[in-house]
């Protein structure tokens, strides 16, 4: 006998809205770009320093469960804001950090599975 599928999680438009705002009101942060049918729902704009974001989407994702803006397999990558507006192929390919909120794993770039790294 099969598994019943996973119910379905949904998220209020009231807690996207509160999310984006707490986001925008962030010092670092350039803009924020959320779509739902997204690889990554949520895509952070920063100013591209030359250091890795990880840490920052972690945090990004402490915010989103915050505001009950989170729902299982969301991700967050944080983007160079000089390409946060451009089509989404092109907003993948320049990533400075992604997670999963689920368990806060590393995402490589260009595919969604987690990178062990071993220290």
């Amino acid at each position: 006998k099969p598994d019943p599928p996973e119910p379905k999680v949904e998220v209020s438009p009231a807690a996207i809205e509160a999310a984006k705002k707490a986001l925008q009101a962030e010092k670092p942060v350039s803009g924020v770009y959320y779509d739902p049918k997204e690889i990554y729902q949520w895509q952070i704009g920063m100013v591209n320093d030359g250091s890795s974001r990880v840490g920052y989407a972690r945090y990004v994702c402490e915010l989103l469960k915050e505001k009950k803006a989170f729902v299982p397999k969301t991700r967050v990558k944080i983007i160079d804001v000089a390409n946060l507006l451009v089509s989404p192929k092109d907003r993948n390919m320049h990533g400075m950090g992604a997670v999963s909120c689920d368990d806060y794993s590393i995402l490589s770039e260009g595919d969604l599975t987690p990178v062990t790294r071993s220290q």
